[in-house]
């Protein structure tokens, strides 16, 4: 592991030390209008899922959820939330360094990375998904430098930078346009057939 990758693992853990990073623990909004378009039933990822609160959202709706993130606290509070319930069972907490981690191929009926951005992951994305999986993907762009001009610009994405890396899958529906406005850009695409093999 590199000493960047041990410096976000420390501040994400301290910052997961302090309590949920999301005080009402909803999912995110656009997750919410496009999770119909997703099975009801099989296996998802969630990539850097953080404290969990779209994995259980993904999990309520019906998928089972391998849930990876590499902050021991972050996972530590997912495996508490609702510990109790029948829902806790379609949970997997998995703790991993996706830079170091290979995804296992062709396994994952659906695949979600919310607010996580590793340009080199895209094709591991895909080639974990079983054929004609779904990948929701969404992530800050560079209108955030608007209202938080000190972003680091290395993790943002740039205009129509998901349509282009995933052009050669179905896109069902994006606003990863040159007009966007959003501070976030987002992409839901069906691997092709042709990135089945």
């Amino acid at each position: 592991m590199n000493t960047d990758t041990i410096a976000h693992r420390i501040h994400w853990d301290k910052k997961y030390a302090q309590g949920n990073t999301h005080a009402a623990y909803n999912p995110d909004p656009d997750l919410i209008k496009l999770i119909h378009h997703f099975p009801s039933s099989g296996l998802a990822l969630d990539v850097a899922c953080g404290t969990g609160r779209n994995s259980f959202f993904i999990a309520d709706y019906g998928l089972d959820v391998v849930c990876l993130d590499f902050s021991t606290e972050g996972l530590n509070f997912l495996k508490q939330h609702r510990s109790s319930e029948p829902i806790a069972k379609k949970l997997f907490p998995v703790q991993a360094d996706l830079s170091n981690t290979p995804l296992p191929a062709a396994t994952f009926d659906a695949v979600f990375v919310i607010r996580y951005l590793d340009r080199t992951a895209f094709n591991s994305y895909l080639q974990a998904l079983k054929p004609s999986g779904l990948l929701f993907f969404k992530a800050f762009n560079i209108n955030h430098l608007n209202s938080k001009p000190d972003f680091n610009p290395d993790y943002l994405l740039n205009k129509q930078e998901l349509i282009n890396a995933f052009k050669d899958n179905e896109i069902i529906t994006t606003n990863d346009l040159n007009n966007n406005e959003d501070e976030e850009s987002m992409i839901l695409v069906r691997k092709s057939q042709a990135k089945n093999g």
